[in-house]
């Protein structure tokens, strides 16, 4: 339901002992109470206030979680007699000053909401936020639709532009629909009624109770998994979506629970969209994209989704999940590219004094996709000799290599580990293997590199290569690796999570759900999302059984 306009701030909303009366007077008569804004929350409740001191409207917002309080004859908010009443009430109420205290040290931006003030009284906490005149988004849209995708636009930009203000600062909204902009006179958008204090209130107790609006929840806030830009940004998707269609009930938009099921069942997405020629396609992509179940093929943050509706050309970078355990190599500076040389070896200069022979020059040195300098074969002097430095010899290819990767020189970072493995150096053929993996995008010559470390004895190689094996298809080499999966089994969340992928794509669903709750129960979310997915299409359980399933693994 439309949250109500103003239209006559003597209207007044108050009944059954729930909001404050107008003309109440707050923080020693500081703050009056003129009407409420909207319907009253299940968390709490916003009023239209007068600042009596500087003579202009605020909005000031009052911490009332009616779940666990209420109101007396004397207006104080009084908690209910049961101890966890009272300690869930003192927990929401130290969280509600803390979203309060968080959103008053955010730098000022002109596209959220801002607090002016914070006080303690008739028995709980309110803020005071600047009030700008207006209506909320869901009641625009009902006096505007249809909207053209300019006109969206002219509204979704400078938001987007907040909710990246926000983010920055590592704040979640959590809960962002059309209720939650205000328009205001200028047509300048507003984000406000942030979700923090709910959403800390909620995981305390880590239950599958709702903090959000059902609709614009992403699948990862319906099976608490985490949560991030990307979980904001689909309420974003939803919200433009809504903007498109005209839906502003909210009960007509597609949850993603629904979503999911759809997919996995009808292979439908369930969103409509409309071919009136409104909209672009490209606009109608970036939507999509935004509103993709799985997090991790979602926009990564709000740059990357502005990227999507401006540009054609632009998209989301994307983020090699499952080798989520080899991903700080790529953060050492791996650049992008091709490797290509064309290089003959050319002998090393040989030194004054010396009794060793050099060995010829073979076809293998001379290999034009390789350097690799003629190594100088030592025989047992005859004679004493003057010591004689060889400088080629004291080159530490290693470091040399990991300084070129770290520079983003891929191509020299091959040479170097090129060197380094024909001198014998276990580590070498690992590093190539990752950079032929992730780099190059070549599974082939990373497989060959991998085979070619644990041929040295380098056990890290075991894991990857099983995994490209698992890829490529070859179950039985990726099942007959008893030592990597082993070592799965003590290792990291991502690694257990990768082999559950592993053998969900060879169809062992037993197995699959055995990892992806090995790694839920160690706080990686994927695989709580993954864990969901499977029970609900292929494992057969009934929503009420997987989230009580969900719930069992966060206690």
């Amino acid at each position: 339901m439309a949250t109500k306009k103003i239209e006559n701030i003597e209207e007044y909303n108050y009944s059954d002992n729930i909001g404050l009366k107008p003309s109440i007077k707050l923080n020693n008569g500081n703050y009056e109470i003129l009407d409420q804004l909207g319907d009253p929350g299940g968390f709490g409740i916003t009023y239209l206030g007068y600042d009596v001191g500087l003579k202009s409207k605020v909005a000031i917002k009052e911490y009332f979680p009616r779940t666990y309080a209420n109101r007396n004859a004397n207006m104080t908010i009084v908690p209910t007699a049961s101890k966890e009443h009272q300690d869930n009430f003192q927990w929401g109420y130290d969280a509600f000053k803390k979203e309060a205290q968080t959103i008053a040290n955010l730098p000022k931006h002109p596209n959220v909401i801002d607090v002016k003030n914070l006080f303690e009284e008739n028995g709980t906490v309110y803020f005071v936020m600047s009030y700008a005149k207006g209506i909320d988004l869901e009641c625009y849209l009902q006096d505007n639709h249809p909207m053209s995708q300019k006109e969206i636009e002219n509204i979704i930009y400078p938001f987007l532009e907040g909710v990246k203000h926000i983010h920055k600062y590592n704040i979640l909204h959590r809960d962002i629909k059309l209720a939650n902009v205000l328009i205001t006179e200028e047509k300048q958008p507003i984000l406000i009624d942030f979700g923090t204090a709910r959403n800390e209130l909620n995981q305390r107790f880590k239950k599958m109770t709702a903090v959000y609006t059902e609709g614009y929840a992403s699948l990862e806030q319906h099976t608490q998994s985490k949560e991030g830009a990307y979980t904001d940004i689909y309420a974003i998707g939803m919200m433009i979506y809504a903007l498109i269609n005209g839906i502003t009930e909210t009960q007509l938009l597609p949850s993603a629970i629904k979503r999911f099921e759809a997919m996995h069942s009808k292979k439908t997405s369930l969103l409509t969209f409309p071919d009136d020629g409104r909209f672009t396609e490209t606009f109608i992509n970036a939507v999509k994209k935004a509103l993709e179940i799985e997090a991790i093929n979602r926009p990564q943050n709000i740059d990357e989704l502005i990227a999507l509706f401006k540009s054609e050309g632009v998209k989301p970078k994307k983020k090699n999940y499952l080798m989520a355990s080899l991903s700080l190599i790529t953060l050492l500076g791996l650049g992008g590219g091709y490797f290509y040389i064309n290089h003959i070896a050319k002998p090393p200069i040989t030194p004054p004094i010396s009794n060793t022979k050099v060995t010829e020059l073979t076809k293998e040195t001379s290999d034009s996709t390789l350097i690799n300098p003629p190594s100088i074969k030592k025989e047992e002097p005859l004679l004493p000799t003057i010591p004689t430095i060889i400088e080629e010899e004291e080159i530490d290819y290693i470091k040399k290599a990991q300084l070129a990767k770290s520079q983003g020189n891929t191509k020299k970072a091959i040479e170097y580990y090129t060197m380094a493995y024909k001198e014998g150096d276990a580590t070498a053929p690992f590093e190539l293997g990752t950079i032929y993996e992730l780099t190059l995008k070549k599974p082939k010559s990373a497989i060959k590199w991998y085979e070619k470390a644990e041929e040295l004895g380098n056990i890290k190689a075991q894991y990857p290569l099983s995994l490209l094996y698992c890829q490529k298809g070859n179950f039985r080499r990726f099942n007959n690796n008893k030592e990597m999966l082993e070592y799965a089994k003590g290792s990291r969340k991502e690694v257990k999570y990768d082999v559950g992928l592993c053998f969900k794509k060879q169809g062992n669903l037993k197995q699959a759900q055995n990892w992806f709750e090995a790694s839920a129960k160690m706080g990686y979310n994927e695989a709580k999302s993954s864990l969901y997915i499977l029970l609900r299409t292929e494992l057969g359980y009934n929503d009420a059984k997987t989230r009580k399933y969900i719930e069992n693994l966060n206690q």
